[in-house]
C-alpha cells in the first residue's frame, strides 16, 4: 500500500507566559487528518503523535490524491 505523509508542526502560542515547557505541552498529544466525503460525512484518513518539539508526520493513503491535489476536503 503507498502512503503520503503529511509533516508539520504544531504551536503553543501561551507556553511561555503560562511557563509551560513545550515538551510538557505535547505529551500526549496527537493529530488526526479527516476528510469529508461526498455524502458529507467525514472520515479519519490518518492519525500521527506529536514529539516533543510539537512536529507531527501523518501517513495518508495516496488514493485522496489525484494529479498532485487532494480530491477530498480534508483537516487536521
Amino acid at each position: 500500500m503507498m502512503s503520503l505523509s503529511v509533516y508539520s508542526l504544531a504551536a503553543c502560542a501561551d507556553c511561555e507566559q503560562s511557563n509551560i515547557k513545550t515538551k510538557h505541552a505535547f505529551t500526549g498529544l496527537q493529530v488526526t487528518i479527516y476528510c469529508k466525503l461526498e455524502n458529507g460525512h467525514f472520515k479519519t484518513r490518518g492519525v500521527g503523535k506529536l514529539d516533543e518539539e510539537g512536529k507531527f508526520k501523518v501517513s495518508v493513503h495516496h488514493k485522496i490524491v489525484k494529479d498532485g491535489k487532494l480530491n477530498e476536503e480534508c483537516y487536521a
